[in-house]
Order: structure tokens, then sequence, then C-alpha cells
């Protein structure tokens, strides 16, 4: 599990309005939802080039795909300019 103090950017602020509530161990926690996860790791593999953050976000698109609001990643990513790393990993799949 990763934990991250939250931006005052714009994507920072759509994030925290994402987030899901989630009860474990009897304790409501909130969550990112997987898209945030992938816009915000993209985004640390373009500026760090730690592999972890790419295989983590092959991962979540290889189990999430079909749940995906690929819609949503795409804006975000052409934002960030990480829209190519993330067509690499869309384009791995297929």
């Amino acid at each position: 599990m990763d934990f991250w103090i939250c931006g005052n950017d714009e994507f920072a602020r759509d994030e925290f309005e994402h987030r899901i509530k989630v009860k474990a161990l009897g304790t409501e926690m909130r969550f990112p939802i997987a898209e945030d996860v992938i816009i915000r790791k993209l985004d640390w593999y373009k500026s760090s080039d730690i592999d972890k953050h790419y295989l983590d976000v092959l991962g979540i698109y290889r189990i999430q795909r079909e749940n995906l609001n690929t819609g949503y990643i795409t804006q975000w990513v052409s934002r960030k300019s990480t829209i190519k790393i993330w067509q690499k990993i869309v384009d791995r799949k297929r």
C-alpha cells in the first residue's frame, strides 16, 4: 500500500474527489480509484524512470481493463504528457 500527501494542483483535487470508501478491519477508509492510481503512477514513472511504477500500471490495466474509464485516463495523461507511456500499456495487451 502506498501513501502520499495530497497535492494542490487540479489533478490532485480531482483525485481527492473521486476517492472510494472501503470498510476494512472495522474502519472506513478512502482509496483512490484505479484510474487515478494509473495516472499518478504514469506521472511518477515519467519523472523517475522507476520500472515499478510502469509495472504497477500494467498490472492494474490487465486486471481492471474492462472496468476502467479510459476516456478519463486519456484526458489526464494527455494533459500530463504521459500519453505515449499509456498508449504503450494499452497496445501491449492487444
